[in-house]
């Protein structure tokens, strides 16, 4: 085959290649995000559900949408659906639209438009609450490449009628992606400039009798039915725009392209989308190790496995700064299998802001979450009813209320919420063990041990002040600042009093969990390095003489000295001398620890 042949091909197969690409990349890289997305997602097949969409521009979309979206309760099931959703719009609109060899190159930005909506969203999973956002644009585009197809078989007036018709129907069920498709499906016509005026003209015209019919939508709004709403967190945010704009770009260039005779024309533009698209899949692939870690952690939480939450963090490299979250589950895992007092300054405490271009709330994160693993059920009812009522139902906020409603003996009202869970698809095993719990509390004891540790620490306390949008901060004021008679509660008070760095809550937690443990052999080692420090500091010299062990004391004169001598030294520096020495101590963190609560 001659190399001019083989040129010759290549415009064809980069669609394909496209497809094929971003299907691995989905699979190597997020399907701990997809298997997220489908808990942050709803999908009830009733009437209610339905009816709700109807009510809706775009309404149908986001209802098939939302409907797909759960199937990725099995990443590779979901990503084999969308893959195939694709490679089918791929054919279609190339066999639709005619598109020749030079000229098919041109819809390589379609697939990696729409793989960039999933894998650039990150953080903003938890702010945009659109019903199936994720497949919303994968199905569009399947529907209008479908059109595409169909009008091509079409010749003179059927032709027109057609388009007319479509022009109709499409907003009301795909919402501002309608709109495209009656643009597209026009540019495919053989008559161009009459069937596009109409196209325009009654979509128009549809649009507005569904907003004087159906009042669920401002005005101002009506155009962007159906797309997510990108002013978060007081900020307009972008960067979230461009695969949007890609999906656009990429079905109107080759159709408009396609009337023009010039072939030097086509192979440039061909030459300027090829690098669109490698720009688009640079910029919109959000692959931050911290947030992949964290999608992680939640999931291992869920099902309970502590020690799994220790591997993902595991740390023993030193290779990265955790994010608040990280850290706080952290200590939670090693509080839960017993390991905290010897393990919890052993690990990088460098926490870092996590890496979203807006100010991240965390009870709109994992607040729910965090409060119910630390022992506050009400707290975390709260939060899921608040996000859930604010920002639409979702599988993870029903699990949360269920859980926390059967932990404080509301067995009633958990059982309201376990009959909306039991008609998902993926999600009816989880809510029939939870019925049986709620129908019958005495089996509690013996079959969740989770549920039976969170009562173990549950004071009834329901006063919030403010949380600044942090509740890991809040957990550890909670707990330094609460004095009962539970040696968990007392340890992890004590914890959260040498993180605040408070001498006055830390001797108070201390004292009791000695009193709570008398029979105790070996006081943990960061209990004894913060003692031996606080007790320095204060220049206490009856706590001085508090039995620590040769092996500590040791250590902290070693510190206590070389701490001395790198003083003169900027912080940097002088935290880079000591890490490899005592970085894994108390006595560091203490001194030298410069990350966030």
């Amino acid at each position: 085959m001659k190399i001019q042949n083989i040129f010759r091909y290549i415009p064809q197969s980069l669609p394909w290649v496209a497809v094929i690409v971003t299907g691995i990349l989905l699979l190597l890289q997020h399907t701990d995000f997809l298997y997220r997305a489908q808990e942050q997602s709803l999908f009830l097949p009733t009437e209610q559900f339905f009816r709700e969409a109807a009510m809706k521009p775009g309404g149908m979309l986001t209802y098939a949408a939302a409907f797909l979206t759960q199937f990725f309760y099995y990443p590779v099931l979901g990503v084999g659906i969308l893959v195939l959703l694709w490679a089918v719009s791929v054919y279609l609109l190339m066999k639709g639209a005619r598109l020749e060899k030079g000229e098919a190159g041109m819809l390589t930005l379609v697939p990696i438009s729409l793989y960039s909506v999933i894998s650039q969203i990150g953080y903003s999973i938890f702010y945009i609450k659109l019903q199936g956002l994720l497949v919303a644009p994968t199905i569009a585009v399947f529907l209008i490449s479908v059109l595409v197809y169909l009008v091509s078989l079409m010749r003179g007036y059927r032709q027109t009628i057609f388009i007319g018709v479509i022009s109709i129907i499409a907003y009301p069920i795909m919402g501002a992606y309608g709109l495209l498709a009656s643009l597209v499906v026009a540019l495919c016509s053989q008559k161009t400039i009459i069937n596009g005026g109409v196209a325009i003209a009654v979509s128009f015209v549809s649009c507005m009798i569904f907003y004087y019919t159906h009042t669920t939508v401002m005005m101002s709004q009506m155009i962007y039915a159906a797309l997510p709403c990108l002013y978060i967190a007081k900020e307009w945010q972008a960067v979230y725009a461009v695969p949007y704009i890609g999906i656009v770009i990429g079905l109107l260039v080759p159709l408009m392209v396609k009337k023009i005779e010039a072939d030097k024309i086509k192979v440039y533009v061909t030459l300027v989308v090829s690098v669109l698209s490698i720009g688009v899949l640079l910029k919109c692939n959000y692959n931050n190790n911290n947030f992949r870690r964290e999608i992680q952690i939640y999931r291992a939480i869920d099902e309970g496995d502590w020690y799994k939450v220790l591997d993902i963090v595991d740390d023993s490299k030193r290779l990265f700064n955790p994010t608040r979250q990280i850290a706080f589950a952290r200590n939670i895992a090693l509080w839960r299998v017993g390991k905290l007092g010897d393990y919890a300054f052993t690990y990088t405490n460098e926490t870092q802001k996590s890496r979203a271009p807006f100010d991240l709330s965390l009870p709109q994160v994992c607040g729910s979450q965090q409060y119910y693993i630390s022992g506050m059920p009400y707290l975390a009812y709260r939060w899921a009813m608040e996000t859930c009522v604010s920002s639409g139902w979702d599988v993870e906020g029903l699990k949360y209320m269920i859980k926390s409603a059967i932990t404080v003996g509301e067995y009633r009202l958990a059982l309201r919420y376990i009959e909306v869970l039991k008609q998902t698809l993926f999600h009816k095993d989880w809510a029939e063990y939870y019925y049986e719990l709620a129908k019958e509390p005495s089996l509690i004891k013996e079959r969740d041990k989770e549920i039976m540790w969170v009562r173990s620490l549950i004071t009834y306390w329901d006063t919030l002040e403010s949380e600044n949008g942090n509740t890991t901060e809040n957990v550890y004021d909670y707990y330094a600042s609460n004095n009962v008679n539970d040696s968990k509660a007392q340890e992890f008070g004590m914890i959260s009093a040498m993180i605040k760095r408070d001498h006055k809550l830390f001797w108070e937690r201390f004292t009791q969990y000695l009193t709570l443990n008398r029979d105790i052999k070996d006081v943990p080692k960061h209990y004894q390095e913060a003692a031996l420090l606080m007790a320095m500091l204060d220049s206490d010299d009856e706590k001085l003489n508090l039995p620590f062990s040769d092996t500590i004391r040791q250590n902290f004169e070693m510190f206590r000295r070389a701490y001395e001598q790198t003083e003169h030294l900027q912080a940097d520096q002088q935290s880079a001398v000591l890490c490899s020495q005592f970085g894994r101590t108390y006595y560091y963190y203490y001194t030298l620890n410069r990350g966030i609560l």
